[in-house]
C-alpha cells in the first residue's frame, strides 16, 4: 500500500516540475516592513484586477477556477443536506456515527 502513495507522489512531483509557471513582470515593487517607505504600495484593488485579467487571458486556468467554484458548491450542498437525509430514514445514533468526520483510527 505505501508503494502506491509513493509512486503517485512521485508522480506528482515530477509533474509540478514538468510545469512552466509564467512569471508577470512587476509594475511596482510593494514596500515591505523593513523598508523606510521607499517602494510605493500598490493597493489590493489593483492587485486583484491583474490577477483576474491574468485568470480571465487563459480558458484553461478560467475553466478549472469554474470547476474548482462548481465542485466546491456541491460538496458544501452535500455536506449541509446529508445529516436530514440520514435522519430521515435511520436513529440520531446512527446519523452521529455516519455523519462524523473520520479522522485516524475508527474503533469498533
Amino acid at each position: 500500500m505505501i508503494l502506491i502513495d509513493v509512486a503517485s507522489f512521485a508522480f506528482a512531483i515530477v509533474t509540478l516540475l514538468a510545469v512552466v509557471v509564467p512569471n508577470p513582470p512587476r509594475q511596482a515593487h510593494p514596500a515591505t516592513a523593513g523598508d523606510d517607505g521607499g517602494g510605493e504600495r500598490r493597493p489590493l484593488w489593483k492587485d486583484a484586477a491583474a490577477g483576474w485579467t491574468f485568470i480571465r487571458e487563459r480558458n484553461g486556468l478560467l475553466g478549472l477556477l469554474a470547476l474548482a467554484c462548481v465542485i466546491n458548491s456541491a460538496i458544501g450542498l452535500v455536506q449541509t443536506l446529508i445529516t436530514p437525509l440520514v435522519l430521515s430514514f435511520a436513529s440520531p445514533r446512527c446519523s452521529a456515527w455516519c455523519c462524523r468526520p473520520r479522522a485516524g483510527k475508527q474503533r469498533r
